[in-house]
């Protein structure tokens, strides 16, 4: 089938069009105008589409003929502002081009961002109820709840056949360790939060392969799926793969959550104290912000592996192997050419 993917150079588009093209599907891979595709390695069963989806004039164009739309694009830079309405708008722009082309199916990237982490307790499937404040949570978190709202209303509307996957924190060449997933660093000290944790880490190219299987498979029609690696891993492992293969430096430093959790509340309610109740804090000194990031939880997977038969194609030694090793393959140039440049100053 021809399938459209937005944010198709992005850090996971990239990977969802290789899933798609390796299925045999054809992919229209709409990326931002001056965006470079030449090294993403894409072969002639892409079609490349430029367009902003704020701003297209024509983005129904684009769209034409496909039977299924994957909608990854969102703003992950710019102010609190800019990236929400970036979110909200395009994904407005987008069902309505939608709308206009007759596309029916949709598979859309919302985030574990949406949920109320307050409520958790133990093991999180998709039971867990959204965040009641939505703006507590940051504009990012805001923007993909208001993404899930308007898809969820479109598809009713227009018969849409819909389905929601809701990644954890994503990883792989290119985006080695994701934000703050493991706690916090001071230079060369990586302060590991709650060592034994096991955030909810999912590998690049097996997330990619679950939106494929999301795509084909009928029973995955109305479904929201969170989309974890089975295989938990801890905070302190996972930085120490970083640091072991070099793409970090210094020492790991452990900080317990039974002396963290306290802390952070202390320094949440002397914040508010004395900057006041509208105080912009560090997002792991508010209580919703820690308790996504930072809390320890289970992530049930069940529900993924039931309907999407997916399960961690590649292993958490493979896909380290090949992160780390991308890292030292970009590096490679830059060094031959530091080494030309300085035989040449020295001859």
């Amino acid at each position: 089938m021809t399938v459209v993917v937005t944010g198709a150079a992005g850090f996971l588009g990239r990977h969802v069009v290789a899933a798609l093209r390796h299925a045999g599907h054809e992919v229209r891979a709409i990326v931002r105008p001056r965006t470079e595709v030449f090294d993403l390695g894409w072969d002639s069963g892409v079609q490349v589409f430029r367009a902003d989806l704020r701003t297209h004039r024509d983005l129904a164009h684009a769209l034409e003929g496909a039977a299924a739309v994957v909608h990854l694009a969102a703003a992950m830079s710019g102010n609190d502002f800019s990236r929400f309405s970036e979110i909200v708008l395009a994904t407005e722009r987008l069902f309505d081009a939608m709308s206009t082309a007759r596309v029916k199916r949709l598979v859309l990237c919302s985030s574990f961002s949406v949920y109320d982490w307050l409520a958790a307790r133990g093991t999180v499937d998709e039971t867990l109820p959204l965040a009641p404040h939505v703006y507590e949570c940051g504009f990012y978190a805001a923007g993909k709840l208001w993404q899930e709202r308007l898809a969820r209303r479109r598809a009713e509307v227009e018969g849409w056949q819909l389905t929601v996957l809701r990644p954890g924190f994503i990883w792989g060449p290119g985006n080695p360790c994701p934000p703050s997933s493991t706690g916090r660093s001071l230079g060369r000290l990586h302060l590991v939060f709650g060592p034994r944790r096991c955030p909810p880490f999912i590998y690049v190219e097996n997330c990619a392969e679950a939106f494929r299987a999301a795509l084909e498979n009928p029973e995955a029609i109305g479904a929201t799926v969170n989309v974890v690696d089975d295989l938990p891993i801890s905070a302190w492992r996972f930085l120490g793969a970083a640091l072991h293969s070099g793409e970090l430096r210094g020492v790991r430093v452990p900080v317990p959550l039974v002396f963290l959790s306290p802390l952070v509340a202390l320094a949440h309610r002397a914040g508010q104290a004395v900057l006041g109740p509208r105080a912009r804090l560090p997002s792991f000194m508010v209580p919703v912000g820690y308790a996504q990031g930072y809390r320890s939880l289970r992530y049930d997977t069940r529900k993924l592996q039931a309907l999407l038969g997916q399960r961690a194609l590649i292993s958490f030694e493979e896909a380290t192997r090949r992160t780390f090793a991308a890292k030292v393959e970009r590096a490679l140039p830059a060094a031959e050419a530091s080494n030309r440049e300085e035989a040449a100053t020295n001859s």
